[in-house]
């Protein structure tokens, strides 16, 4: 621990917790005006979607391969999918 000793741990924890909740915040809050925005919001939350998933396999695929699997690793992606299935259906009978 020379580099980072426990207490710049620690507030490099805090700093990325606090703009990672500032970044939902200003998501949850983001108003779409007339279709074209709304298209647009709806691909960008695609690509997001497929980029973190397709990160997520590609680290449980190597780490397969070395035989050691991070568990959180294949916490996050399930939770990605079934969160993602659940909000579809939820929608599709709420809207």
């Amino acid at each position: 621990m020379l580099w980072m000793p426990p207490l710049a741990v620690m507030l490099a924890l805090l700093l990325v917790a606090v703009i990672v909740s500032a970044w939902a915040g200003f998501i949850m809050k983001e108003q779409a005006g007339d279709e074209r925005e709304i298209l647009h919001r709806m691909e960008a939350g695609r690509i997001g979607y497929l980029s973190g998933i397709g990160i997520l396999l590609f680290a449980l695929i190597f780490q397969g391969l070395n035989h050691h699997i991070d568990p959180w690793i294949t916490i996050s992606l399930a939770v990605m999918v079934i969160s993602k299935l659940v909000a579809r259906i939820y929608f599709e009978k709420h809207n």
